[in-house]
């Protein structure tokens, strides 16, 4: 199905505006800018689905709140439907960033609407993901291929999403390629078209 036609079936589902309402220097550097924004409907059956599609994503059921880091930027998403981002340029990029947003959100409704809610050993699962977890399935080989300087040190940028499973040749390799899929699956078991 293309997203155009999955727009239009789930019309009344999806968030079809996202506005900024408050804008303010970054804490980080005064040169760039944070922002809030209000998205036109509320997101909280969706924190789920996005926490298991995005690698990197802290949630709390608690709060409502999921957190990820997108490029440089400090992403927040709350079960009220804000949305706030970190060390942003200027408008025009919180304007893409706000777009880029709403379209990663609407691809998780469509999810929900399809696939229903995710199941909350799935979540639990992800929560409890460590860098030690993820090492077992990395080659142990220190090869430095990465850039770190032993694969554990990898694991914790990997799930800390400053590297990627692409970073590492060796599971490129046949001989890793089945753990390099279970890596993938615990860092993001759904995958968001």
């Amino acid at each position: 199905m293309s997203s155009e036609f999955e727009e239009l079936l789930f019309a009344d589902a999806i968030v079809k505006k996202v506005e900024i309402k408050e804008i303010s220097p970054c804490t980080a550097d005064p040169e760039r800018i944070k922002f809030w924004a209000q998205a036109d409907k509320p997101l909280g059956d969706v924190l789920p689905i996005l926490y298991l599609a995005i690698p990197n994503a802290k949630y709390s059921e608690k709060l409502g709140a999921l957190s990820y880091m997108y490029q440089q930027h400090l992403i927040t998403i709350f079960a009220n439907g804000r949305i706030t981002m970190t060390y942003v340029k200027d408008r025009n990029e919180a304007n893409q960033l706000v777009e880029e947003a709403r379209r990663l959100i609407n691809r998780a409704i469509i999810y929900l609407k399809t696939h229903g809610k995710p199941n909350p050993e799935a979540v639990q699962a992800k929560k409890e993901l460590t860098a030690t977890k993820i090492y077992e399935l990395l080659p142990k080989t220190n090869c430095k291929m990465c850039g770190e300087q032993s694969c554990f040190t990898f694991a914790a940028k990997l799930l800390n999403g400053e590297k990627t499973l692409g970073d590492c040749p060796p599971l490129d390799s046949k001989e890793y390629s089945n753990y390099k899929f279970q890596i993938e699956r615990m860092m993001n078991p759904i995958k968001l078209k």
